[in-house]
């Protein structure tokens, strides 16, 4: 069966006006606040948890997400893990970051190669307790950290799946925004070929 349509002249879309630039890192933040403290930006502005597995996107999405504003930390410092595999946007990790969910899951006799479960804090226990309050202490500090502007949080790395619900725990208002979790997921495939590079 054939459609006969009628055409007629249709003009050409009119030019598109060219996007704004797009403002990386401090310029993202906007202007710079002395009455900005950091207890008021923690608790308005979120701490955005980006996790996923090894080689699915999460240095992508975390350098997206910091082009957009968003705070990681001082780039390219020795606070951030560096990653031949992303030489050049870095890999988003925070070394204290890496260091505090090694023991949260050693806290519980697990590791990251071998998890089996989710890991859920227990705040009466005193060590517990303190590794929420050294998690609390280290969003704070990149709160603190960005000196009178008031961006988002952003904190990355594939340990942080198993650990949620200490986050959730952690990051409670009064004192924080909620925080807001972003998973990369790509196809499991194309992840394990990925891997063998």
């Amino acid at each position: 069966m054939f459609f006969s349509v009628a055409s007629a002249a249709i003009p050409p879309p009119p030019s598109p006006s060219p996007p704004p630039p797009v403002k990386i890192g401090a310029e993202a933040r906007g202007k710079m606040n002395p009455q900005t403290t950091p207890a008021k930006c923690a608790s308005s502005q979120p701490v955005l948890l980006v996790t996923g597995a090894a080689r699915s996107g999460t240095s992508a999405l975390a350098h997206l997400l910091h082009l957009q504003g968003a705070y990681a930390g001082e780039l390219g410092s020795k606070q951030q893990s560096s990653d031949p595999r992303h030489p050049n946007i870095g890999s988003y990790e925070l070394n204290a970051l890496t260091r505090l969910l090694s023991a949260m899951l050693s806290s519980r006799k697990q590791s990251w190669l071998a998890c089996q479960e989710l890991v859920v804090p227990n705040a009466s226990d005193r060590r517990d307790a303190a590794l929420l309050q050294a998690a609390r202490s280290l969003a704070y500090r990149l709160f603190a950290a960005q000196r009178g502007a008031c961006a988002p949080v952003l904190l990355k790395h594939p340990m942080l799946a198993p650990l949620l619900g200490w986050w959730a725990a952690a990051l409670q208002p009064p004192s924080f925004a909620p925080p807001i979790l972003l998973e990369a997921v790509r196809d499991p495939l194309t992840n394990a070929r990925s891997q063998l590079k």
